[in-house]
């Protein structure tokens, strides 16, 4: 469930700071989809804008604040493919 997500979460936040997290959760018909940027980070990526174009692609739809955000998609079969696609924006970024 996506209380279940958030306790995952923010139990890895505690564990690894600054952190940029994407969790994601097939369930049912649909994937659970959450995003934490570290407050330090988020000047040069944000929450909101990788569960927007992680969700989108996914085929649903999700945002949210600069430091956190969640959202849902349908399409699990490219579910692997995205998530490498926002690492390497994520690597990219930061490079």
């Amino acid at each position: 469930s996506s209380s279940d997500l958030k306790d995952i979460l923010d139990e890895i936040k505690q564990k690894i700071n600054p952190s940029i997290i994407i969790l994601a959760a097939p369930n049912d018909e649909k994937i659970s989809l959450l995003a934490s940027v570290d407050k330090s980070l988020t000047k040069k990526i944000k929450a909101g804008d990788i569960i927007k174009a992680l969700s989108t692609s996914l085929g649903g739809n999700g945002g949210g604040r600069p430091d956190f955000a969640q959202g849902a998609g349908t399409d699990r079969s490219i579910l692997a493919n995205e998530l490498k696609n926002i690492k390497k924006l994520i690597i990219s970024t930061f490079s």
